[in-house]
């Protein structure tokens, strides 16, 4: 019969901050805990459902090794992720877990972590594994409290309909109208629906800037907004979140367009910079006004 095993731990950080730490937590975690979490690997999926990805154990861990999990649900509107330890500590077999995070007011989060598992021999229940998961929780806390905020406005001079078809158009009108700054945009997983996967071939304009891996978090058609989340690519930051919208300007037939980021850099100092999204909104602009 399947055992239980469960803690809730309250932080001092808003809810869907750390579900985006816990979503992103095999890059985070080998950043944060290094003698708890060496590296990992994700060897099949995008960090969605059906993904699989292993994690290799530091020095904190002795003997541990490695543990291979499979991601069974990522549900963003409750901000719960189940897991299902596929290789791992052969003293428990069925081992699935779910992580939950609900807010408490604007700044505080009961952070919920529940295990179901079978036991082999005399196995005791898997206390070290709870108190791995409230340090998790009290990592993501740590992080997020020193997460950087910046924010940006512009005026475009097109009507918000205007700007925002442009946007929803920009893999194939960016590396067209910038390719110093993007070689290609192309979907790996979806087609521009939040969910959606794509990677961004950068060009000459950022050094050493490779491939990014975007996710679509959010696409509004009624208040033209959109959301993305930085997979992996940027070796600047261990997060990076972002929001624009595009709401009607001081004059008719004008724009404002907002973006709002969240980030936590690799280096204490580290800033994101705005210049590449005011360059993306001219040449929306550009492209709406032709």
């Amino acid at each position: 019969m399947a055992q239980t095993l469960s803690h809730t731990e309250l932080l001092n950080c808003g809810a869907q901050d750390a579900w985006e730490c816990c979503k992103h937590s095999d890059k985070v975690l080998p950043d944060l805990l290094p003698e708890y979490f060496a590296s990992s690997e994700i060897l099949e999926g995008n960090g969605g459902p059906g993904t699989v990805r292993v994690l290799h154990f530091g020095p904190a861990i002795p003997q541990a090794g490695a543990a291979k999990e499979r991601l069974d649900k990522v549900d963003e509107s409750t901000r719960t992720l189940v897991y299902t330890v596929v290789e791992g500590d052969p003293r428990y077999t069925n081992f699935t877990a779910e992580v939950h995070f609900e807010p408490k007011g604007e700044s505080q989060t009961e952070a919920t972590w529940t295990a179901k598992y079978d036991t082999v021999g005399e196995a005791g229940p898997p206390e070290h594994v709870k108190n791995i998961s409230i340090l998790i929780f009290k990592t993501f806390e740590k992080a997020i409290q020193a997460k950087k905020t910046t924010s940006h406005s512009e005026t475009l001079d097109a009507s918000p309909d205007a700007i925002w078809s442009a946007h929803k158009q920009e893999n194939t009108l960016l590396p067209k109208a910038l390719p110093h700054i993007f070689e290609s945009i192309t979907y790996i997983q979806g087609s521009g629906e939040p969910g959606s996967v794509r990677i961004c071939k950068m060009g000459p304009a950022i050094p050493n800037g490779g491939e990014v891996m975007e996710r679509t978090d959010m696409l509004d058609d009624a208040t033209k907004k959109a959301g993305y989340t930085v997979l992996k690519g940027d070796p600047r930051f261990k997060h990076v979140s972002a929001v624009v919208q595009y709401l009607p300007g001081p004059t008719e037939g004008t724009t404002t367009a907002t973006w709002a980021a969240t980030f936590v850099p690799v280096e204490e100092n580290g800033t994101l910079d705005n210049r590449f999204i005011v360059a993306v909104w001219k040449a929306f602009e550009a492209a709406a006004k032709a």
